[in-house]
This record gives structure tokens, C-alpha cells and sequence, in this order.
């Protein structure tokens, strides 16, 4: 979906470092996940240009609710320009994280 967004750089984050490790070092990994660590270097290959991150798990309190929201609603879905009411906060709070910074 990135890269139908954006022609612009990517970054991607995740609190699973060893996931991180194998984006960054493809060829050193031998994970039962190799295929879809495959699938994901190849998706990530169509964006102009890709960074993966390790960020610690409290940096990552989105990502979390919208994984637990999914597994609640048995389903996943995207929001472009609104999001649901319950992580409001956390979008607005992430969002001036990243100005800050």
C-alpha cells in the first residue's frame, strides 16, 4: 500500500527486532518466516526507498491497539483519512511524536 501512496521514501518500524534483523539482513536469515520475509523485501522493492527500524515497544502503542482492535473485530482494515474513535488519542499523540522529532 506504500507504495501506491507514496513515491517518496518509507519507513518502517516494528518492536520484533529479530523481524528487523532479517529485513535488514536477507541473506543471513534461515527463520521458518524466510518466504514471507521474501514477499516482504519484494513489496518493498517497488518503493523507491526503504528503511527498517527497531523501535521499542513503547513507541509502537498504535500499531499495537490497531493489532488488538483486528484479532477483537476479526478483521483488518484501512483508514485513510479517519480512524476509529477509540485510538484517536494515540493517532494524535503519534502523529506530534513525529513532528517532534
Amino acid at each position: 500500500m506504500a507504495a501506491e501512496w507514496t513515491a517518496g521514501p518509507v519507513i518502517l518500524e516494528s518492536d520484533c527486532a529479530a523481524v528487523i534483523g532479517y529485513l535488514n539482513a536477507p541473506a543471513t536469515q534461515r527463520s521458518v518466516s524466510c518466504f514471507t520475509i521474501g514477499e516482504a523485501l519484494e513489496a518493498a522493492g517497488r518503493i523507491p526507498r526503504v528503511e527498517f527500524r527497531h523501535i521499542g515497544r513503547a513507541c509502537n502503542k498504535l500499531a499495537h491497539e490497531l493489532a488488538h482492535l483486528a484479532k477483537r473485530l476479526n478483521h483488518s482494515a484501512v483508514w485513510r483519512y479517519r480512524c476509529p474513535v477509540s485510538i484517536e488519542h494515540l493517532v494524535a499523540q503519534d502523529v506530534n511524536l513525529q513532528v517532534i522529532q
